[in-house]
């Protein structure tokens, strides 16, 4: 996904098809979540940064595999805040 490799290939081979790795692909993914993440915290006050901490792993599980309390845990984190759900 590197951007010179691509547009060297849509020159040199431009009737290929250019696909994707899935795992290049959750790499960006998580990357802006965390990016997503980093600056909310840093964003809201002190009280919200309590319930922010330490919610990576939290956030990049699927919703199927959490239990009760994880499940309402993650409702009050994008209760906070429109940016972090959209991530």
């Amino acid at each position: 996904m590197w951007e010179p490799y691509r547009l060297s290939l849509r020159e040199h081979l431009s009737h290929a098809r250019l696909v994707y790795d899935k795992f290049d692909v959750l790499r960006h993914a998580s990357e802006a979540v965390d990016e997503t993440r980093r600056a909310e915290f840093f964003r809201q006050g002190a009280e919200a940064r309590g319930l922010i901490r330490g919610k990576r792993w939290l956030l990049l599980r699927r919703w199927m595999h959490l239990d009760g309390e994880e499940r309402q845990t993650l409702r009050d984190l994008f209760g906070l805040n429109c940016r972090r759900a959209k991530a």
